[in-house]
């Protein structure tokens, strides 16, 4: 994957080992970060709103009004859980958003 200006049009580098060839592709995911050719985030930014999907529907189950847990309880596990599942690495890729 090349990071390229994009006023800048160069043709994508092929990675060669051995006799292998191995192409260049435009979303690379490392240390759980979806990066792109553009580094426009647009992919990790609809993971992280899948992942939060998942967690409010997780939640909606544990707060049942008869048999749900305590609110208290349940902010701690949305602070402590869900938060930093979403939010991991927001610091490079939220503002560019």
């Amino acid at each position: 994957m090349d990071f390229i200006p994009p006023r800048r049009e160069t043709p994508p580098h092929k990675l060669k080992l051995g006799d292998h060839v191995i192409p260049p592709q435009d979303i690379h995911r490392f240390l759980g970060l979806i990066f792109d050719s553009k580094l426009n985030w647009k992919q990790q930014a609809a993971r992280a709103v899948s992942k939060g999907t998942k967690w409010v529907a997780l939640f909606r189950r544990l707060t049942r009004v008869t048999t749900g847990m305590q609110m208290r309880l349940m902010r701690r596990l949305y602070m402590t859980v869900a938060l930093p599942k979403m939010l991991y690495g927001s610091g490079v890729w939220i503002n560019p958003l």
